[in-house]
C-alpha cells in the first residue's frame, strides 16, 4: 500500500513540474511573439491579437489588448486583420458601430485577392455599408470570392440573383 501511495505522490509531483514547465514555455513563446509584433511583424501582431481574443494557456483573455493588436496588424496591411477589424466595426464590438470603416477595411483587404475579404466586401456592397447599395458590384465580388474558393459565396450568389431578378426581371 505504501508503494502505491509513493507512486501516486511521484506522479503528482511530476505532473505539477510538467505543468509549470509548460506554462513557462508558453509564456516564453508568447514573449517572443510580442517582441516580433513590437518590431513590426504583422503576422505576429495578428497572432498576438488572436491569443488575447481567446486566451491561451496562461495568457489571459483581454479584449482591449486584442483590439489594440488587430488594429496594429490592420494598419500594417495584414489581410486577415483587416477583415477581422471590418467585422468589429460592422458589429460594433468594443468600438462604435461604423459601417463606413468596416467597408474601408474590407476594401483594403480585398485588394489582396483573399477569398473571404472579397466575400465581405461583396456583402458590404450588397447591404450598402458605404452608403450606397450596388448589387452588380456585389455579384462581381461574390463571383471572384467563389472563384478563389470561398464556399459561402456560392449561396450568396444564388440569393443575390433572386434580389436582382426582383429588382429587374430582365437581368439575371
Amino acid at each position: 500500500m505504501k508503494k502505491i501511495f509513493s507512486i501516486i505522490a511521484v506522479a503528482l509531483c511530476l505532473s505539477a513540474v510538467t505543468t509549470t514547465v509548460s506554462a513557462q514555455e508558453t509564456q516564453a513563446k508568447f514573449d517572443k511573439r510580442i517582441a516580433k509584433a513590437e518590431a513590426g511583424d504583422a503576422d505576429a501582431m495578428y497572432k498576438v491579437a488572436s491569443i488575447y481574443e481567446k486566451g491561451k494557456d496562461e495568457i489571459a483573455q483581454d479584449a482591449k489588448k486584442a483590439l489594440e493588436w488587430v488594429e496594429k496588424a490592420a494598419a500594417a496591411g495584414h489581410t486577415k486583420a483587416l477583415v477581422k477589424l471590418g467585422g468589429i466595426y460592422h458589429k460594433g464590438e468594443l468600438v462604435e458601430k461604423n459601417d463606413q470603416k468596416a467597408f474601408e477595411c474590407y476594401d483594403k483587404a480585398a485588394k489582396s485577392g483573399d477569398a473571404k475579404a472579397l466575400y465581405q466586401l461583396a456583402n458590404a456592397y450588397e447591404k450598402g455599408y458605404n452608403g450606397t447599395k450596388d448589387l452588380d458590384k456585389a455579384k462581381e465580388l461574390y463571383t471572384q470570392s467563389k472563384a478563389a474558393g470561398y464556399d459561402k459565396a456560392d449561396q450568396a450568389l444564388v440569393k443575390l440573383a433572386e434580389k436582382i431578378a426582383k429588382r429587374d426581371p430582365k437581368k439575371k
